[in-house]
């Protein structure tokens, strides 16, 4: 439990670097952002370590059941701050923004997620035989980065969805919240991106994703299964 808040401490701290000086090119800004992904990846394999050593056969003697729960909400608490971070500095929700915040602009959130895309797959296991757990909310915070994100790298965006909720998002397919993120998300592909379906792997990975939500009771998810059906053809 005392390993994994010190996880928590030094993802969030670490985190306030991801952007730091974005705009720039000064060579020590990128240097920084750099160390900052670098640390945040560590640490996010340091979770992944934790969170098996956790689920392996061999720990329920070692901890107490309280003492279990406790590290596994503070691994979950962790990777939530750093999506949240990933969430604010890319703007995906302007509700969130303060008055005088300055949000990024287009350009400025290309650029970051072209540089930080190692990162963004590491969050949702996209390179790893391992699916980490992830909470609702977090889960909520990537799909609203995934709708910022999508005109900027519509097929990577794609897949980062797919593994995310094909992956073990504790419950969020059932949230209203959920489906009323996916639906905006599918109408976008399927009004701008829609040749992103032609291509096997992701039309695979889009009806996977449909899947979830149809298998969850959305009827929305159904009317979508009869667009996407419309567009591959």
């Amino acid at each position: 439990m005392r390993r994994a808040r010190l996880l928590q401490i030094m993802a969030n701290s670490a985190s306030y670097y991801l952007d730091y000086n974005l705009e720039s090119s000064d060579s020590a800004a990128t240097e920084v952002r750099v160390r900052a992904r670098e640390v945040e990846l560590r640490i996010l394999a340091a979770v992944d370590h934790a969170f098996r050593s956790i689920e392996g056969p061999l720990s329920a003697p070692k901890r107490g059941a309280a003492n279990r729960a406790e590290a596994v909400q503070q691994l979950l608490v962790t990777v939530d701050r750093l999506v949240f971070r990933l969430h604010m500095i890319i703007n995906a929700n302007p509700q969130l923004q303060q008055p005088d915040d300055k949000p990024a602009s287009d350009q400025v959130v290309r650029d970051f997620f072209k540089e930080s895309a190692e990162l963004w797959d590491a969050v949702v296991s996209a390179d790893s035989d391992y699916r980490r757990p992830i909470g609702p909310s977090t889960a909520h915070h990537l799909m609203e980065s995934f709708n910022r994100l999508l005109p900027f790298n519509p097929e990577h965006v794609l897949k980062l969805a797919w593994r995310l909720i094909t992956g073990r998002t504790l419950g969020y397919q059932f949230d209203q919240m959920a489906i009323g993120e996916f639906v905006g998300f599918a109408e976008k592909i399927l009004a701008d991106h829609r040749a992103l379906l032609r291509e096997e792997v992701n039309a695979v990975r889009f009806a996977e994703i449909l899947d979830v939500f149809v298998s969850a009771g959305w009827p929305q998810a159904t009317q979508i299964v009869l667009r996407m059906d419309a567009a591959v053809r």
